[in-house]
């Protein structure tokens, strides 16, 4: 399916042809789907947006009926939302050291709306993957108890 069938609302591509979409991305978009199921154990919900920012067809996760993300797939890259409440923001300003610089760029930036950040962030690179993998699991705890070796050590100076 080429870029016109993302952004036809009649067309609903499949997982595999967004994961052969996603192109270079294509180990990323693997690694947090995997990420994703394995630690949440939800199936991807497509759904398809006639949002300015970011029309066409994306994947969302919920858990419990709590948004976890939101993917939105691009030619060769994609785009995960997370929109975090008060307190993950406060969670995430405490450990702010321990992710990457666009990360926090992006976080530092990004505009309130009711008490919430809305985090839109390119998976371009591991450390981006990786923090978005820790604030997942700062939304919602992983259903499996050895995951928490995957949150990030945290100095004293930031506690």
């Amino acid at each position: 399916m080429g870029c016109e069938g993302f952004m036809d609302a009649g067309k609903n591509p499949t997982i595999e042809e967004i994961t052969e979409y996603v192109g270079e991305s294509k180990g990323y978009w693997c690694d947090l789907t995997t990420f994703i199921s394995d630690n949440y154990g939800v199936s991807p919900k497509m759904t398809f947006s006639k949002c300015a920012a970011k029309p066409g067809w994306n994947v969302k996760y919920q858990k419990s009926g709590k948004s976890l993300c939101t993917l939105y797939p691009e030619k060769d890259s994609f785009t995960a939302l997370v929109v975090v409440n008060e307190k993950e923001i406060d969670q995430i300003s405490i450990r702010l050291g321990a992710f990457g610089y666009y990360f926090t760029d992006v976080f530092k930036n990004a505009g309130s709306l009711n008490g919430c950040r809305w985090l839109m962030l390119e998976v371009a690179d591991k450390t981006t993957l990786d923090d978005i993998k820790e604030v997942l699991m700062l939304k919602v705890k992983p259903k499996r108890k050895n995951d928490k070796k995957l949150f990030r050590v945290v100095s004293k100076n930031y506690l």
